[in-house]
């Protein structure tokens, strides 16, 4: 997902669309939909979660302690959670709609892509995509194999392509632009806990073939 103008859940620094747009553009005040200030959880809050790790906790016949998964949390096996994660970005197209399975995600997932570090937080990366995209114009194609690694604890997208059009005066879109995918587990658990972009095009080369005013624009390779 190209997220040019998404902020880091947690960062302390806003990152604006402004530089990353064409000047006769940059006069406009953008929504920044990742925007959030922290809030630090009271002294109550933190005591709740310490107490209500400590019932959840359970003690195995050999005496470690195993944590239950959030009641709002999906227990699946390895080939199911790919399977999930792979109709995720063929049916719902996530990565421009924002509708994933969030109960194989964890809540303080972190997210970032190689032009911004969004910081944890699914639901804050969830409606950043909503905001951000026109979805329905979008496109995106898996291009190569889905590929689970029980020993690294991943979940790989080895091949996409894209076209991102931005909800902003002019309807900004990218050129196509290709990528992997990696999704991290958690070490026990198979919840994601990390879902990482790597672009094949520099960020800079993307943003520098923006174009706006142009509806008919209609890649081939899409289905």
């Amino acid at each position: 997902m190209l997220a040019l103008a998404l902020l880091a859940a947690s960062a302390p620094a806003s990152l604006s669309l402004h530089p990353l747009l064409p000047p006769s553009a940059r006069s406009h005040s953008w929504p920044q939909p990742f925007a959030h200030p922290p809030q630090p959880p009271s002294h109550a809050a933190q005591w709740a979660a310490a107490a209500a790790l400590a019932t959840v906790l359970q003690l195995t016949d050999v005496g470690a302690a195993v944590a239950a998964l959030p009641p709002n949390k999906q227990a699946v096996d390895l080939p199911t959670l790919t399977k999930i994660v792979t109709a995720d970005f063929t049916n719902r197209r996530y990565l421009v709609t924002g509708d994933l399975t969030k109960n194989v995600y964890a809540d303080d997932a972190h997210f970032a892509d190689s032009n911004n570090d969004f910081g944890p937080g699914l639901d804050s990366w969830v409606k950043g995509v909503k905001a951000l995209f026109v979805s329905d114009r979008c496109r995106l194609a898996l291009t190569g194999p889905v590929i689970a690694d029980g020993d690294k604890r991943t979940i790989t997208f080895e091949g996409w392509r894209q076209v991102d059009v931005f909800r902003l005066p002019g309807a900004p879109h990218t050129p196509v632009f290709t990528g992997t995918t990696t999704l991290t587990l958690d070490p026990i658990e198979n919840i994601v806990i990390d879902h990482t972009e790597v672009w094949d095009q520099k960020p800079k080369e993307i943003v520098s073939n923006l174009k706006f005013f142009d509806p008919k624009f209609d890649p081939s390779g899409f289905d």
